[in-house]
């Protein structure tokens, strides 16, 4: 968890990254693979961003973010 006192700082940041493939597209690497790497990584958020199959959303059986 970020410290509250942080987000008050004008040149605070949160490392994001906002373009990210899975396997359900192009991708290497699993949904859960990625949330694991972007914790390591310590990134505040990413987006999954999907080419073709994603219109039938993730299907692996409990929520990647959990």
């Amino acid at each position: 968890m970020r410290d509250a006192a942080a987000f008050s700082d004008p040149l605070y940041t949160m490392p994001v990254d906002l373009h990210v493939h899975s396997t359900r597209s192009d991708g290497t690497f699993t949904p859960t693979q990625l949330v694991s790497m972007a914790k390591e990584k310590g990134l505040a958020a990413f987006a999954l961003t999907c080419i073709h199959r994603c219109r039938q959303g993730y299907r692996g059986g409990s929520h990647p973010g959990d």
